[in-house]
């Protein structure tokens, strides 16, 4: 079973890898990065409303049904928006790529862990769960390394495709893993019956607004830091095949981080300090970036500012 969740999490990292990087040149060679608050604005849009309707769908359609339904939305948003990109001679289908890649991530992870929590119980995802996202990791990676040898023969945009192999990869990894260990599943999800009753005990409904002030605020952080980030990339790489391979390459250097924060330094730092420590951990290097910013701003240094601001975006990348 893990080796199958291990492949199933490969193939989504083939899909995050490659789109990633393309529908970010994509858009920043059309467009400012001034434009990036209003593509965050679609983006976060799109989630919503997909948000609702999977929330819907999940209390009404069998469980694999969903996970079915979840892919296939992904894959077809993939193939429509490449397509229309292709032949809308307008810089919006590049907007809506952009949007769409966080919308993908969300899908793929609320598919991906949604099956890997009706399959794990508590003890066994904490001890395989790092292992198993580690395949997402390892193809990002492999991805990044990869794109600036591929880019110069077949182009950007064509980078896609192979994005929506990995999709269709997923589904068949989900399909076979829901039909070896079918009889482990629901046949509805009971995402209905986990939701907080209106009349829950007071402390039960301030945990879950905490949660939801943290959630908000790590999120607005890591807006901040993509707008500065894809600034000061789109000021160093102008051209769209070298921003495509430089982006490539960065997200392959901050998946190295990742795959060891998941599979070394996370175990060890939650056991020997817990978790308040480990949530800690990445604010706190978030900030001493943002001083090195202001340090750089005062000295008026540029590299240090694109050097500060790189370093930023790859601590979020590696440790969010």
């Amino acid at each position: 079973m893990v080796a199958l969740f291990l492949l199933h999490s490969f193939c989504n990292g083939i899909t995050i890898g490659f789109m990633g990087a393309s529908v970010s040149a994509l858009f920043l060679t059309r467009y400012t990065p001034a434009d990036i608050p209003q593509m965050y604005i679609v983006s976060t849009s799109m989630i919503f409303v997909a948000g609702t309707v999977y929330h819907h769908l999940s209390q009404r359609i069998a469980f694999r049904r969903l996970l079915t339904a979840n892919l296939s939305f992904s894959f077809m948003m993939i193939l429509t928006l490449t397509l229309a990109y292709r032949l809308i001679d307008d810089p919006f289908p590049a907007l809506l790529l952009a949007a769409s890649f966080e919308l993908v991530w969300v899908m793929n992870s609320l598919e991906f862990w949604g099956l890997a929590g009706k399959l794990f119980d508590v003890r066994e995802a904490k001890r395989l769960y790092g292992l198993m996202g580690a395949g997402e990791v390892v193809a990002i990676i492999i991805s990044g390394f990869s794109i600036p040898l591929i880019v110069p023969f077949i182009g950007t945009e064509n980078v896609l495709f192979i994005a929506l192999t990995g999709t269709g990869l997923s589904w068949v990894m989900m399909r076979l893993i829901t039909h070896h260990y079918a009889y482990q599943l629901p046949q509805k999800s009971d995402i209905q019956g986990n939701a907080p009753h209106p009349d829950a005990p007071a402390p039960e409904r301030h945990y879950i607004l905490l949660i939801f002030v943290l959630v908000g605020l790590t999120i607005s952080s890591l807006y901040v830091v993509d707008t500065a980030f894809y600034d000061q990339a789109s000021q160093l790489y102008p051209d769209e095949g070298a921003l495509t391979s430089f982006l490539g390459i960065f997200f392959s250097v901050a998946g190295v981080l990742q795959l060891a924060s998941r599979t070394i330094f996370t175990g060890l730092l939650l056991r020997r300090y817990g978790v308040i420590m480990g949530l800690l951990v990445l604010p706190s290097l978030l900030i001493l970036g943002g001083v090195g910013v202001f340090i750089g701003l005062g000295l008026g240094d540029a590299m240090f500012i694109v050097s500060a601001v790189i370093l930023m975006k790859w601590v979020d990348r590696g440790l969010r």
